[in-house]
């Protein structure tokens, strides 16, 4: 069910539809189709951009419900109005309580621009590290009990400093441990350089990353 309804003072048109989530329902606010709250049917805030609920380090940019984790239920994903693309937070839907709940770090916010690689329960990131975007990191990890467990990390140095790399480490307990280096040329072999060759080491080789 979806309303729209105009605010006499600012000329603001909000609508308003239900979201229903497995047996929990959900009132959607959107002003001027750009999403404004979340609440549920006992009119508790859940998401309000303008109050900042939940409180969060940056302002909102864009909002988004997806399936984030592939569990057949609605999730919240959030962008931060921020100068590295990606950053935000996600809220996961908990179907026993009817719920969202925030996926944790461990410790680090390892949701930059997150991607789940198919068809598996891992996931991979990328974050731009300084030098105009020529050093870079991407973080393998899996979910567990809402909480986000980093299990690999590529290291990409291109800035041409004698430390020219890419290392890729495994990581448990935040300690990471190289287990192969390669040359940062590699990157040239693929379309789209960096982004490509993230995406299929991770795709290949995800398995050989455990908890």
């Amino acid at each position: 069910m979806s309303r729209s309804q105009t605010n006499g003072k600012d000329n603001s048109i909000f609508r308003v539809d239900t979201l229903k989530i497995s047996n929990a329902k959900f009132i959607r606010t959107y002003k001027n189709n750009t999403f404004y709250s979340l609440t549920n049917v006992l009119k508790d805030t859940i998401l309000d951009t303008i109050l900042s609920t939940p409180k969060v380090d940056n302002y909102f940019e864009d909002v988004k419900f997806v399936d984030f984790d592939k569990d057949g239920f609605l999730d919240i994903q959030i962008f931060y109005l921020s100068n590295t693309p990606g950053d935000g937070c996600i809220y996961l839907f908990d179907n026993i309580s009817s719920t969202f709940r925030l996926l944790e770090n461990d410790p680090y916010r390892v949701y930059v621009d997150p991607k789940i690689i198919r068809g598996t329960k891992y996931f991979y990131t990328y974050c731009r590290g300084g030098c105009a975007d020529k050093t870079w990191n991407s973080d393998l990890f899996i979910i567990e009990k809402f909480k986000a467990k980093r299990v690999g990390n590529i290291h990409g140095d291109g800035c041409g400093d004698g430390h020219d790399g890419i290392f890729i480490s495994t990581v448990s307990d935040d300690i990471k441990t190289i287990i192969k280096t390669l040359p940062i040329s590699t990157i040239k072999k693929y379309k789209h350089k960096k982004f490509d060759f993230i995406k299929d080491f991770w795709t290949k080789n995800y398995s050989d990353f455990k908890k």
